[in-house]
């Protein structure tokens, strides 16, 4: 395990940039945050960490102030998530980003396993696994192993082949890959990792999936992914299916994707249709209104779903959603599910 240098922030350009988007989260999760990046045993000289205040009404000063010479900080006007990443992304020196949320932490030792991985091989993005934590539960530490699950060709590679998560955290990437393609966050709303991840994918090198627990992810009460109220829940499904749709359009418009990636896209575009209609399902959509968005769905180009056997849920869900007692099957199911994990 590498030794660890001096707290200041590195004169060098460092290896890996931890970007930290933050909005009024508060002091007791950002300085959890914090603590679980510093106190992991790469070289200080090796990595920076970046905080992206999204415009927070509670200035996070007295917290940085515990962490002279550390941290850097970036003030922005008010504008999601997104925006606040991407100036993160813009402002790193490092030739790897990844995204830490400030109510989340990075398990003790986790870096310092797949880092060497960085600095050794030439992936474009090296993903990893998380733990769900609940906000009143103390800082766990996990048993630290790795191994290499797989090596993909491509980006695209990985996707044809899997279901790519929306979550922005679970990877680091080369920044030069999202620069040279202008990957970037659409700003103003929800769901924009969904399309941040998929167009990082598709233009990537070389990855590699580690069995690797890295990442904590905390379920807190107040967050944007647990806000229940109805404009909140409505601009989130619409957002979703725009998402879908301009990644639909990328498909045609981008005439320079090769056969892999047009696979790997057409994949991840049907599978957000699958998971648009459970979200419906999920709130209680009647049969009439779910039927009313597939028509919809299928003026956009996005129904029917294409016949392909990407896996035995696609498969059975394509089969069920073609017709009306399907659908009150697959409703019927979904909301058991939601039920059963209340």
């Amino acid at each position: 395990m590498p030794d660890c240098a001096d707290n200041s922030v590195p004169v060098t350009a460092p290896v890996l940039s931890f970007v930290i988007p933050y909005y009024n989260v508060g002091a007791l999760w950002l300085r959890r945050c914090l603590d679980s990046i510093l106190n992991q045993g790469i070289r200080r000289m090796d990595y920076e960490v970046i905080v992206a205040d999204d415009g927070s009404e509670d200035f996070p000063h007295s917290v940085l102030a515990d962490f002279p010479g550390q941290v850097s900080y970036i003030r922005l006007e008010h504008a999601g998530p997104g925006a606040a990443r991407n100036a993160g992304i813009d402002a790193a020196r490092g030739e790897y980003v990844q995204f830490v949320d400030a109510d989340d932490y990075l398990y003790a030792g986790a870096v310092d396993y797949y880092f060497p991985i960085l600095q050794t091989n030439d992936y474009d993005i090296v993903s990893f696994s998380f733990k769900s934590v609940g906000e009143d539960v103390p800082v766990e530490r996990v048993k630290v192993t790795t191994r290499k699950v797989a090596d993909f060709a491509s980006g695209a590679d990985f996707m044809r082949r899997h279901n790519l998560s929306g979550c922005p955290w679970l990877y680091a990437f080369r920044r030069a890959v999202a620069d040279t393609y202008g990957v970037r966050f659409t700003t103003g709303i929800y769901h924009e990792d969904e399309e941040f991840n998929t167009r990082l994918y598709l233009y990537a090198g070389r990855t590699c999936q580690l069995s690797l627990c890295v990442y904590a992810y905390c379920q807190r009460s107040g967050s944007i992914t647990t806000r229940k109220d109805r404009a909140h829940v409505e601009k989130r499904l619409s957002d979703f299916k725009a998402v879908t749709r301009r990644l639909s359009d990328l498909r045609v418009a981008e005439t320079a994707l090769n056969g892999v990636q047009a696979e790997a896209l057409d994949r991840k575009v049907n599978f957000l249709v699958c998971d648009y209609l459970i979200n419906l399902f999920r709130l209680g959509a009647t049969l009439p209104q779910v039927k009313y968005e597939i028509v919809s769905l299928r003026q956009q180009g996005l129904w029917p779903l294409a016949r392909e056997y990407y896996s035995l849920f696609y498969v059975a869900f394509r089969w069920l959603a073609a017709c009306g007692a399907g659908i009150w099957l697959l409703a019927r199911a979904e909301r058991i599910r939601s039920r059963l994990h209340r």
